[in-house]
C-alpha cells in the first residue's frame, strides 16, 4: 500500500482540520436550533470536504502505484495496478 509522503501528510491533515472546524459549526448549528435548509447546505459542504480529501488521497496513490510500478518486473507490476484498480472499484461502487 502507498503511504503518503510528509508534504502530502500536511496538507491532508489541513483538509481534515478544515472538516474538524466545520463539523464543530454544524454542531453548534444543530444545538441552536437552525433550519434544515441551512444544515443541508453545511452538510453540503462537509461532504465537498471529504471528496477532496478522497480525490487527493487516491491521486496520490495512482501517481505513487504508477511510478513504482515502472521500475518493478511484471508480476509485481500487475500486482500494484491491481491495488489501484481494485481501490478505485471499491470506492466507485459505493456511490
Amino acid at each position: 500500500m502507498t503511504t503518503p509522503g510528509p508534504a502530502s501528510c500536511k496538507e491532508i491533515l489541513q483538509r481534515l482540520r478544515t472538516l474538524k472546524g466545520h463539523v464543530t459549526g454544524v454542531e453548534k448549528m444543530i444545538e441552536e436550533g437552525a433550519d434544515c435548509s441551512a444544515l443541508l447546505v453545511q452538510v453540503a459542504a462537509l461532504d465537498a470536504i471529504l471528496g477532496r480529501i478522497r480525490d487527493y488521497l487516491l491521486e496520490e496513490q495512482l501517481e505513487s502505484c504508477l511510478r513504482e510500478a515502472a521500475h518493478l518486473p511484471e508480476e509485481d507490476r500487475s500486482r500494484r495496478v491491481h491495488e489501484v484498480v481494485s481501490t478505485w472499484s471499491k470506492l466507485l461502487n459505493k456511490k
